[in-house]
């Protein structure tokens, strides 16, 4: 027997009073091992926790992308600068959503299933599936970002006098930040051992 989880709900479009961004349903199909992970008491058990865990890294993502994209967009300029001034008030801030947006619909396409395919996995299995749904050279988390980021250098207005330094600072930017301890350090540790 197949369950479905039916999600429906309106959301609230930030700082704007009474504003809403509409009603949204998602029907998520579950597997059994997912029905079962839900519980009768309502409680998300241990796909919640995976499900939190996934989401974090998701955060860390979106937001170095979206410094990374806006890195560009300031022709290289070093953005914490610019969040210094109010950056909701920076020129490309709704063409900066709109690239986000994709990204976040790329992820999510995948979401639900590779969660409930690692909640199926034993403990040993359950790592290389978190990493390969982060980074996998193709269609991860990551390598969609890169992705995102990539055409957003090729679409996104910027003379020809900046685009290089802009490129290369928002790729260093991403790059740089991924790797790093705030970022998502354990994709690379393997690679970069063997580049070594």
């Amino acid at each position: 027997m197949t369950m479905q989880l039916i999600v429906r709900g309106i959301t609230k479009v930030n700082n704007e009073k009474g504003k809403t961004d509409g009603y949204h349903e998602r029907i998520i199909p579950l597997r059994p091992t997912a029905v079962r992970s839900l519980g009768s008491d309502g409680e998300a058990g241990e796909l919640g926790t995976l499900a939190n865990e996934r989401i974090e890294k998701v955060d860390k993502v979106r937001n170095l992308l979206r410094d990374a994209i806006a890195t560009f967009y300031y022709k290289g300029n070093d953005i914490y600068e610019l969040k210094k001034r109010d950056l909701k008030k920076l020129r490309f801030r709704d063409e900066i959503n709109r690239l986000i947006a994709i990204w976040d619909e790329l992820v999510d396409a995948r979401f639900f299933d590779d969660l409930q395919t690692e909640l199926e996995a034993d403990g040993t299995e359950r790592e290389r599936i978190r990493r390969n749904w982060l980074m996998n050279g193709t269609d991860g988390v990551v390598d969609h970002a890169r992705n995102v980021l990539h055409a957003a250098e090729d679409g996104l207005p910027c003379s020809t006098s900046h685009r290089y330094k802009a490129r290369a600072q928002a790729r260093n930017l991403f790059e740089g930040r991924i790797r790093g301890p705030k970022g998502l350090p354990f994709l690379f540790q393997n690679t970069d051992e063997e580049n070594e």
